[in-house]
Order: structure tokens, then sequence, then C-alpha cells
């Protein structure tokens, strides 16, 4: 053995231990530390996951409460407008509001709403009159309920559409039921569209009745909106309201695919309590269970009141369990990569869409035709203002100022007063033609410009506002447009009133010498003055005739005048239907001899209506008169038609078969100087104004006529006289002959 050597115990024993504990431990270290690794991976994945699932949750759960305020926003602008159209119509009819709440085609464009309602501020000693004249429109059975004495009433006097259910409300006082009273009283006082709390559907006929709530809007008398609660109070005509079935209405909302991927709870109050709860569709969307991980509250303000909304996923939102994530991310790495590479990709695809619609709100807000600004903080600085703010406030850059120094003249007229104040209650704040002077034609001078402004604070997802939406919208046009046709209005009706005088003076000068030339004629033909020629005779019965015909003429253009002057007074008694028509009948007698036509009279002698019996008796004249001229064969007949839904009011008739009226032209017999008939028969004479006569004295009289006919066949004229139920007085007696009233009026 030589020094050199080394000892086997020294090369060939340890190495190998070595050597093996190497290849041993490794692949454990490397095990350990994917198993490490493949840990933390599955937590971070599983907890980022979670954020995921509640982030898509709660987005979808917001994008929810905005639809729904956008689609109560869409109400709130439907009332709005009906306001605007009964402010502007405070005297509209039943027919008027039908055609209006019609246009707006109500069961497609806005699916779950009930009807538009129109409510009048009645004083206690207009009840009796407000009923006569609802019934007069074809509301026979209208009632004021309860009928209660109070100070003051708010009666439901349209609901359209008229069907069976809101019928069940025509006449109900909206103010005697506690919730739409507090909604109405915070209406008034507001200005501002109010939305009640969870009431009882009264229009529910059928089935169990159905909880609901009430929109409501006030309407002013027109003029400049009223600024203070006294003038508001003063101010009011009533209301317009729109009645809502929870679950219709909700169902309309929530029917979409956004909320059928949700389960939801509405309460009405700022938290969820059963008692108060709106709807529910957690079944219907089929909710995982009672107390899921993912549930999200969210507040809803609508029309001065808050909703509370409690979402939880359905089984279409696809929520997918975490706790079996961690062994696919094991089994399927590169699944998982590539749907983190889709995810990624995603992400940036929505960023990218984001980034244009950012550019295509900026567009629009800059070319906007309205004046658009957005101010911050409690200083107001803005943030955004369109070019046309920029025009109008004459300040190229106001981005980063205060309000005060972008419109100096602001704090003078305590604009940023208004602005405190918006953005210290956080409630909105409207102007309707406010005046505001600046260079409208870009030649440096200041001119007056009117504008409606709003300004709406936005809460940023805080419960106190943050900043304040500003649009300015000009109406200088329409404000002048508005003057304009006020001004014409008023010079029409100066006109029209010094033409009524003139013709009602006229018409009285000439009756005068009529009356005198047909004397004198008569005394001629008596031979006073000496004999006369049988050719004189028949000179002076054409004389005669043509005086009587010249006179009743000009009484129609006198008796038109005073109607139209509102000269007229009536005396209003009962009266025998009976005798009013025998009384005329044989005033036309010769006529229908000379034509050969048949009179029948079927009318009972034991109808008693209330009526002024001349002003009566002036219409049956009219009406058999024009039935003799129109008709040359067959006949005329005079009957009644009793109305079983409408004891207080009977039908008097008179039927031709003459020669009819064209439909299109059934209104315009009762325009006055109208005859529509006149191209079809040559030999028509008189002034078409005893139609016109005769509507407007029935109208006077609580009464009305109507036309119905058939060219070729004949015309049915119906008057509509209140009936007397139990008689203490009837006026009969036979018409009085005068020689100032027409026989008849064409």
């Amino acid at each position: 053995m030589g020094t050199g050597s080394v000892p086997r115990h020294q090369s060939g024993a340890t190495s190998p231990r070595g050597g093996v504990f190497a290849r041993l431990s490794f692949p454990w270290v490397v095990l350990l530390g994917s198993l490490l690794i493949t840990a933390v991976s599955v937590a971070a994945i599983v907890t980022r996951g979670q954020a995921r699932e509640r982030a898509r949750f709660e987005r979808n759960a917001e994008d929810l409460r905005q639809q729904t305020m956008l689609h109560m926003a869409t109400y709130i602008a439907l009332l709005r407008g009906a306001a605007g159209y009964f402010a502007s119509n405070p005297e509209c009819t039943a027919e008027d509001f039908r055609a209006y709440v019609g246009s707006l085609n109500l069961r497609k464009a806005y699916p779950g709403i009930q009807g538009i309602g129109l409510t009048r501020r009645i004083a206690p000693g207009e009840v009796a009159a407000f009923e006569r004249r609802m019934r007069a429109q074809g509301m026979p059975n209208f009632k004021v309920l309860p009928d209660t004495p109070r100070d003051e009433y708010f009666v439901l006097t349209y609901l359209e559409p008229r069907d069976q259910r809101n019928l069940a409300m025509m006449g109900f006082d909206m103010s005697t039921a506690p919730l739409r009273r507090e909604a109405m009283e915070r209406a008034r006082d507001t200005g501002e569209p109010a939305l009640s709390g969870e009431i009882r559907i009264v229009q529910e006929i059928e089935g169990p009745p159905e909880e609901g709530f009430l929109l409501i809007a006030p309407v002013y008398s027109f003029g400049p909106p009223p600024t203070t609660v006294a003038e508001r109070r003063r101010r009011l005509l009533g209301f317009v309201s729109a009645p809502f079935r929870a679950d219709g209405q909700l169902d309309a909302i929530f029917a979409t695919p956004l909320g059928r991927r949700l389960g939801i709870q509405l309460y009405d109050g700022p938290v969820p309590d059963e008692s108060k709860l709106l709807h529910d569709d957690r079944r219907a969307a089929g909710a995982i269970d009672d107390s899921p991980r993912l549930a999200d509250t969210l507040p809803i303000d609508i029309a001065g009141r808050r909703w509370t909304m409690v979402v939880t996923p359905g089984r279409a939102f696809g929520v997918r369990p975490t706790d079996t994530l961690g062994v696919w991310v094991m089994v399927f790495g590169l699944i998982v990569s590539i749907s983190t590479f889709m995810l990624l990709r995603s992400r940036r695809q929505a960023m990218a869409r984001a980034s244009r619609l950012r550019d295509l709100f900026n567009d629009v807000i800059e070319q906007a035709p309205v004046a658009i600004s957005v101010t911050r903080g409690p200083q107001h600085i803005f943030q955004i203002a369109n070019s046309r703010f920029r025009e109008i406030a004459q300040q190229p850059e106001p981005i980063g100022l205060p309000a005060g120094d972008v419109l100096p003249a602001a704090r003078e007229r305590g604009l940023v007063a208004i602005l405190d104040r918006v953005y210290a209650t956080g409630t909105p704040w409207t102007a309707h033609a406010a005046e505001y002077a600046y260079d409208r034609r870009g030649s440096g001078t200041l001119e007056p410009g009117y504008f409606n402004i709003v300004f709406h604070p936005f809460f940023g997802g805080y419960d106190r506002p943050v900043g304040i939406i500003g649009v300015a919208s000009e109406v200088t046009t329409e404000v002048e447009a508005q003057r304009d046709a006020e001004l014409a209005r008023r010079e029409a009706e100066k006109a029209n009133r010094a033409k009524s005088d003139f013709l009602a003076a006229m018409s009285h000068e000439l009756r005068t010498p009529l009356n005198a030339i047909t004397g004198y004629v008569q005394l001629m033909e008596l031979g006073i003055h000496g004999p006369v020629t049988s050719e004189q005779l028949h000179a002076l019965d054409r004389m005669r005739k043509s005086a009587a015909h010249l006179l009743s003429l000009i009484n129609d253009v006198l008796n038109f005048a005073k109607l139209e002057a509102g000269r007229i007074e009536f005396e209003i008694n009962p009266v025998s239907l009976r005798g009013a028509v025998d009384g005329v009948v044989h005033m036309v007698e010769p006529q229908l001899r000379s034509k050969g036509l048949e009179l029948r009279v079927d009318v009972p002698g034991d109808i008693t209506v209330s009526v002024d019996l001349e002003k009566l008796h002036q219409i049956l004249l009219n009406l058999l008169s024009n039935a003799v001229k129109f008709t040359e064969q067959g006949g005329i007949t005079v009957d009644v038609v009793m109305l079983e839904h409408d004891p207080e009011h009977v039908i008097l008739r008179v039927v031709d078969t003459g020669i009819g009226i064209p439909e299109e032209r059934l209104e315009a017999v009762f325009d006055p100087f109208v005859q529509v008939n006149r191209t079809r028969i040559s030999n028509i004479e008189g002034t078409g104004l005893g139609l016109a006569i005769s509507r407007d004295l029935a109208r006077g009289m609580d009464s009305d006529i109507t036309v119905r006919s058939t060219v070729g066949k004949g015309s049915e004229f119906s008057v509509i006289l209140p009936r007397v139920l139990e008689t203490e007085r009837v006026v009969d007696r036979p018409a009085v002959e005068r020689a100032d009233r027409p026989e008849a009026s064409g």
C-alpha cells in the first residue's frame, strides 16, 4: 500500500448514501413545493373566483336597480305630460281626456299601468253642479263618494281606459284614503310627482283584492311655476295619477333577461319588512336557497319614496360551486390557462368598448342642443361643460372653476344658493321659462332668453350628493309664441264680442220696420184703405210672405247673437212632454199637407221633463220644419225612447224618411251658417242657424241634441231631456205664436 491510496470506507461508503438522498429528496421537495404552489394557487383561484362572482352579482344587481328606476322614470315622465295637458286644458271633457289617453297607447307602450286618472279639486258648494256636469258627459251614474261633508274634495273625475275596473273608481274622493292623501299632499307641496305607500287596489272587482301603489303628479293653474308651498296650495287644480298593481307592474319591470337571472324581493320602505313586501319572485327565478352567500340590499328612490330591493342569485345566474374548483385547476391546468387568457382578452376588449362608449358619451354631450354641465363638491367646481353651455355662459374654459366665477351673475340672482341647497338636501330643482340674458346672436349685445332648467344631484354610490348635473334647454321661441298667441286670443275674443253686439243691435233695428211693413200689408189686404183687385191681393200676399221670410232670417240672426252674447234667459219648469209636442205639431200641419206627408206622434202622456217650455217649442219647431223641408215622400215620426240605465233622462226623437246626411257631414249640421244639403237641393231657404240655435238652447237647459243619418233613407235627431220623476207642477199650454219668432229655421 502506498501513501496516496484512499481507504474504501472513506470513498465507497459515504457517496452512495448522499446520491440516494439527493435522488429521493428532490422529487419530494418538488412534490411538496408543487403541492404548496398548487394549494396556494387553488386558494388564490377560489378566492379570486368568489370575488369575481361577487362583482358580477353586484353589477347585475346594480343594473337591475337602474333598470327599475329608469322604468319608473318613464311613468313619471308620462304623468308630467298628462299634468301639462290638464294644466293647459283645465276644462277638458271626458271625450277630450279619452282621446288624449288613447293617443298614448298605454297597454302596449306602458305595460303594468292600470290607467291614467284625472282628479279635480272641488269646493263643497260645487259638488252637486259638478255631478250634473259629469252626468251630462255620458256618465249618468256619476256620484262623489264618500258623501260625508268635508272642507274640499279631490274627486277622481276621469280614469282611462274606461274599462269595468276603472269605472269602479269614478267619483271616488282620493283624499279620503290616508296613504293616497299623504302622497297627494307631498306632491302638492313639493310640485313634484309622488309615489304612495302600499295600497289596496280598488279597481279589482274580480278575485281577491290585490296590493299596489299610486303615482301622483300635481296640476297647477296655467302660468309660471309656483315657487312656494303657499302658492302651490292656492293654485292647485288637482292631480293626475296612475294606479299600478304591485305584481303586475313589477312583473313588467323585472320580466327581462336580467330580472330572470336574479331572485328579487322588493319592500316598501328603507328596510326589509315582510309586512311591506311588494314583490317576491325568488321561486319563479329559481333562487338557490333562502340564505345565499351572494345577496345584496339596494335602496331605490322613486318620486319621493324609498323602496328596498333584496337581490339573490337565481338559477339562471349561474353561480359555480367553488369547492371543486381546485380539483379542476389541478386536473385541467391547460383549460384554466386558456380560460385565464380568454378572461384577460375579454377584459381588454371590455376596456376598449368602455373607452369607445366614453368617447361616444363625450361626443353626445358636446353636440347636445341643450346646455349640459356637471359640477362636483360643495364649491360646485365644473367637471363637464358642453359647447352650448359655454356659449350661453360666455366662458370658453369653465372646467376647474367654481360656478360663481363662471357665471358672475349667478351669485347675485341666487343661483349659487340654489346649487348649495340641491347639494345639501339631495333634492332636484327645476325652473320653467327662467329669464337669462346672453349674447344670443353673437353681436356682442345681451338679449333676454328663456330656459327650462333642471339641477339634479348625483350620488356616485354615496348617501350624500357628490355633485350636480345641470341641464338648460332654451324655450325663448315657445315663450314668445305663447305670448303672441295669448294676445291674438284676446283680440279675437274682443272682435267676437263686438260682432255679437253688432248683430244683436242691427237685427233688432231691422225687425221693427219689417213688422210695420207686415202690418200695413195686412191692412191693405183687409181693404182698410180702399178696395183692392185680385192681382193686387196676390201681390200683397207675396209681399207679406217675403216680409215674413225676411223677418224669420233676421230672428235667426238675432237669436244666435243673443246666445253667443249670453243674453238668453231660461225659465225651467216641469213640463208635460206630450203637451209640449202637441203645442208645436199644428204649426207644421200645413206644410205636411202641402207635401202629402204623414206625421205619427207616439209620446206617452205621463212623462214630465224639466225644461223651458218656449225654448223646447222652438227646438221642436226647428226639427220638424227641417224634417218636412228635406222629406219628399214617406213621413215623419215623433216618439220617445226610455233609458233603462239612466232613468233621470228621456230621449225625444224626430225621425224622417228624407234625403239623409252624409256621415262625414253629421257634426257640420250644428255649425252656424252651414247647410250641408244646399248643394243637393237647390231651393233650400234659411240662414243655416236653426240647428245651431237649437243645440245651444238645449245645452242651456242641461240637455243636448244628437243626430244619426243614412243617405237616401232619412235622419234621426234625438233631444236628450232631464226627466222629472216626482212632478210637483206641470206646465201644459199651447205654443205661443209671436210675430218676432220664426216658424222654422233653416
